[in-house]
């Protein structure tokens, strides 16, 4: 996980040729058998699908964490080695977490695994992958002392911790999490947490999270950029309800979205998942994300029914399709345009409204009276329905 000394000699002296040969009877473990340890409350989440996802114990699981940290400790080290030797030779009984110990992916633990664990601790040879992070502020550039890193690990419906970095103010003072698995299915989650009261938590904890995956890379660099208290925003990203005539995020904040992340023209990322609308970037290219929420509005289609309703009432108005996010540039401080996401009213999702017109002395219905709705947004008004009450 974190830097550490290699161990070379030591790990050639009790690896003799005689203890590789006694540890090719290794014991076998199927990757789909369950675990006993699973709760249930996993149990129960497995079952009926629930996407909430579930803090649990690496160990508890089938889960790959980290590469040679057979004893579960979040971190690879000469004691990985001595555990999983002796597990090989039949003094223990079983290991904080196998499948970490399973180098060559097939499903057993030998000798084999044994050598690329050693490899690994002398730096002869890395399996998984490797992320290195730092902490910065979002326009100086310059490194935030003495802030908490924590890093997640993401499989399913499932997250475990990975490990926790206090950030220094030696630049070259850097987090490092080495062996870790690079496949599709495991993706990673950056947390920052006891920041300066520069930066106190705003975007401390869950009002930014950085999500990665390696995507087929063997090394990751991420900067996780944060924004000081007193710094003017120069950008906001728009969210503008077509059918309220809104900007649901006026106020900075938005509760109908998340910016899924913003990135620049090289990939880096500036901001992840959050709903804080008002943010600040240095000039240069971006591209910003969105991710709704389940709320009866989406990103409006160019081709809907109800964008032909409002190019009615707005002729001039053009319409792209942002599904796939808003390219922007920011020079001279200023954006060179609104980043502004269009939405309207989900199809299939509508409401009703019932009028009865009594005689307010007697309770009975009143005959013959005209009726009208009007849609009255604010800057047009619309008759959308007329009646005669019967």
């Amino acid at each position: 996980m974190f830097n550490f000394k290699r161990m070379t000699a030591l790990l050639t002296a009790f690896a003799s040729a005689a203890t590789l040969a006694a540890a090719q009877t290794s014991a076998v473990y199927a990757l789909d058998e369950p675990d006993s340890t699973v709760s249930e409350k996993q149990e129960g989440a497995l079952e009926s699908g629930d996407e909430e996802c579930v803090l649990l114990e690496p160990n508890s699981l089938n889960v790959k964490t980290m590469y040679g940290d057979v004893n579960c400790d979040s971190m690879v080290g000469v004691s990985d080695a001595v555990q999983l030797q002796r597990f090989l030779l039949g003094d223990y009984d079983e290991l904080g977490n196998w499948q970490n110990g399973d180098f060559n992916e097939n499903g057993m633990l030998d000798a084999v695994d044994f050598t690329m664990l050693k490899q690994q601790l002398a730096g002869t040879q890395q399996t998984g992958g490797t992320l290195t992070i730092r902490v910065a502020d979002v326009m100086t550039g310059e490194l935030v002392p003495d802030a908490s890193v924590q890093v997640y690990g993401l499989h399913g419906i499932y997250e475990y911790e990975l490990g926790q970095w206090q950030w220094r103010t030696n630049a070259e003072d850097v987090a490092v999490f080495t062996g870790l698995p690079t496949g599709d299915e495991y993706e990673y989650l950056i947390d920052c947490f006891n920041l300066p009261a520069k930066y106190g938590n705003e975007f401390g904890n869950w009002p930014e999270q950085i999500f990665f995956k390696f995507d087929g890379k063997t090394d990751q660099e991420i900067t996780v950029y944060l924004l000081a208290h007193d710094t003017e925003r120069n950008i906001h990203v728009g969210l503008y309800d077509w059918s309220m005539e809104k900007d649901l995020a006026e106020g900075g904040y938005n509760s109908y979205a998340l910016i899924d992340s913003i990135k620049g023209k090289d990939g880096t990322i500036w901001y992840g998942q959050t709903p804080i609308s008002d943010l600040a970037l240095p000039d240069g290219e971006y591209h910003v994300d969105l991710r709704m929420h389940e709320y009866p509005l989406q990103l409006r289609d160019p081709e809907s029914e109800f964008a032909a309703y409002i190019k009615e009432i707005y002729p001039d108005q053009e319409f792209t399709d942002q599904t796939g996010g808003i390219d922007f540039v920011v020079k001279d401080g200023k954006p060179d345009r609104e980043i502004c996401f269009d939405c309207g009213p989900k199809p299939g999702y509508s409401n009703y409204i019932k009028i009865s017109c009594i005689d307010g002395m007697t309770g009975e219905p009143v005959e013959g009276v005209e009726f009208s709705v009007i849609e009255a947004p604010n800057t047009y008004a619309k008759t959308v329905g007329t009646w005669t009450s019967d």
